[in-house]
């Protein structure tokens, strides 16, 4: 049953509560009992309706906090004078002048540079970024639960002791592919630095027993012929080694990664 409650100020509508409950007063328990209950009720109902709230922001925060840190906010923006909408993830940074700062944009509605659905670095260093497909992912899910604007302190709702649903299961497959592709860059390396071992550790140890020799400083991680110089005798020599030795060692990490492709 609509009364047109709508229509009222706050005011009016709580002058109005007192004014019923004077009435209700006045006749039968019964109708006083009844009114308890459906006051209970609308509480119990506007109680359920704030946890499933904050269970959603919790949701939204704990995946921001648990994939790209701590620090971030995360606002639903809707434009008030024309059909506009956005999602900006913002972090202040940790440098006191904001050097750092971070803020990116979902373009839920476009715009005139930026397309529906689109994402924009509006603030900061494209040499610090964050994941923009988990960005991207948050910002959808945002929207689609908060459509008429929300603002969530990320790291103080991830917190909260409310239950949560499972992850989107589009950040789920993202999270996988990173997964496998971390085990294979790792891979990789760990064959390249056997390889790269196996085939120069004769030329590197002769290097190291020249230079020490004729008290020449090894400059890096492993022994080269610049840290002979190229003035020493056996520097054509050895060069021409390890221009050899080096070779081999790509013709058999070419091998491996045609064992192994490279995963998408």
């Amino acid at each position: 049953m609509d009364l047109g409650l709508s229509t009222l100020t706050d005011d009016q509508l709580v002058e109005l509560v007192r004014a019923i409950s004077t009435e209700m007063a006045q006749r039968n328990p019964s109708v006083l009992d009844a009114a308890k209950r459906a006051m209970m009720d609308v509480v119990a109902q506007a109680t359920q309706s704030q946890d499933m709230t904050w269970s959603i922001k919790k949701w939204l925060g704990k995946m921001v906090v648990d994939h790209l840190g701590e620090g971030w906010k995360l606002n639903v923006w809707n434009a008030r004078d024309r059909d506009e909408t956005r999602v900006y993830l913002e972090h202040a940074g940790t440098d006191r002048r904001g050097r750092d700062a971070m803020k990116y944009c979902y373009y839920v509605t476009g715009g005139e540079k930026f397309p529906p659905g689109s994402l924009s670095l509006v603030n900061g260093s494209n040499k610090k970024t964050a994941d923009n497909t988990i960005v991207t992912i948050v910002a959808k899910s945002a929207f689609a639960r908060f459509p008429t604007g929300v603002t969530i302190e990320c790291d103080r709702a991830a917190q909260t002791d409310y239950a949560t649903p499972p992850e989107p299961v589009e950040l789920t497959e993202h999270l996988e592919k990173l997964a496998v592709r971390a085990r294979y860059d790792a891979d990789r390396n760990a064959e390249r630095e056997r390889i790269w071992g196996e085939e120069l550790e004769s030329v590197r140890a002769e290097i190291a027993a020249l230079a020490a020799q004729r008290g020449r400083r090894i400059w890096g991680p492993y022994p080269t012929v610049n840290d002979l110089g190229t003035t020493d005798p056996d520097y054509n020599r050895l060069k021409q080694d390890m221009d050899v030795a080096t070779e081999r060692a790509r013709a058999r990490l070419e091998a491996w990664d045609a064992e192994h492709p490279e995963p998408k």
